[in-house]
């Protein structure tokens, strides 16, 4: 009897279903029309929640007069016990989102709660009608944080859920909180001791979905005009410079082909102050973004999402011919 609920919960591990990937397009669906501060944003995200704990062990262990080998352990230590406990969690999630009429509907909502795609795009456009000296930063900024959280929380979230539902996605936003609290933009290796633990595994988790969605980037300039066809080489570019693709894949293969497609040039270490000594981008990139470019960002992204859209259609159909 004991052992019956445990086989139902690794039963719901990695057991790719059409079904999930079309629970997951209704809870992108609810995050797009409903998304932003004004509505969904009243709840608490699943970042949010999971940060708790997080901050609990990150509060206690990560000090500043601990040697960087100590604080690296410590971090893996929090990692070995805070993965487990969230794929338990969301193998728990998995079994009751199967339930009947409320289920589904709440699954949704947590899958809104754990893309913020239409919040983000409503503080990009408050800051393009802002004037001011630090708008360019900021648009930079700001563009580049669409373009990592498409990547992440459409990207990553989709394939990870649909592999594994909640016992896949649930870990990798605790890896999301732990890189987002040092900074959501960078696609350097952190230099705190105590996370890169948490960021290797986010780089190996997210990394799937992020060639997935890369590849709808490199595609979009076939809708938009006045983007470069050749996006594409956005990565093979980076690679032969100094430094060459060291640091989070996961970031750095989007964010390139995105800077190549649109002429960008983001920071590598995102949004830190100062003069950066790398950035990621054609030579002749712009870096000082204006407020036309918003329009320009979003044409591109949407064309991203339309391939995207294209994709999934693709796997799920994949997916019942091999059920079949």
């Amino acid at each position: 009897m004991r052992g019956r609920p445990i086989n139902e919960l690794v039963g719901t591990f990695l057991t790719a279903d059409a079904d999930w990937l079309l629970l997951f397009s209704l809870g992108l669906l609810v995050e797009l029309v409903l998304g932003g501060k004004k509505i969904l944003g009243r709840l608490p995200s699943t970042d949010t929640l999971i940060n708790l704990p997080f901050s609990f062990f990150k509060k206690r262990l990560d000090r500043a007069n601990r040697s960087p080998g100590a604080l690296k352990l410590r971090g893996l230590l929090t990692l070995v016990v805070l993965f487990p406990i969230a794929v338990y969690a969301g193998a728990l999630l998995n079994t009751f989102m199967v339930m009947e009429p409320f289920g589904p509907p709440v699954a949704a909502l947590f899958i809104a709660r754990s893309i913020n795609l239409r919040g983000m795009w409503e503080e990009t456009v408050a800051t393009a009608q802002k004037q001011n000296a630090g708008m360019h930063a900021a648009l930079r900024t700001g563009n580049a944080q669409l373009v990592l959280n498409i990547t992440r929380d459409w990207g990553a979230n989709m394939v990870l859920f649909t592999l594994g539902g909640f016992a896949l996605m649930l870990p990798f936003r605790l890896c999301c909180v732990a890189l987002d609290g040092i900074n959501p933009t960078s696609a350097a290796w952190p230099k705190a001791p105590f996370t890169r633990p948490f960021i290797l595994l986010y780089d190996l988790m997210a990394l799937p979905g992020a060639l997935l969605m890369s590849l709808c980037f490199s595609l979009a300039p076939i809708l938009v005009p006045g983007t470069k066809l050749g996006a594409a080489r956005g990565p093979i570019a980076e690679s032969t410079r100094h430094g060459g693709l060291r640091g989070i894949l996961s970031r750095i293969i989007p964010l390139s082909i995105v800077a190549y497609g649109l002429g960008y040039a983001f920071r590598f270490d995102g949004s830190g102050s100062g003069k950066a000594k790398r950035w990621l981008g054609p030579k002749d990139g712009r870096a000082r973004l204006e407020s036309s470019d918003t329009r320009q960002t979003a044409m591109f992204l949407l064309a991203s999402g339309a391939w995207m859209a294209l994709v999934m259609i693709m796997m799920a159909m994949l997916i019942l011919l091999a059920k079949n």
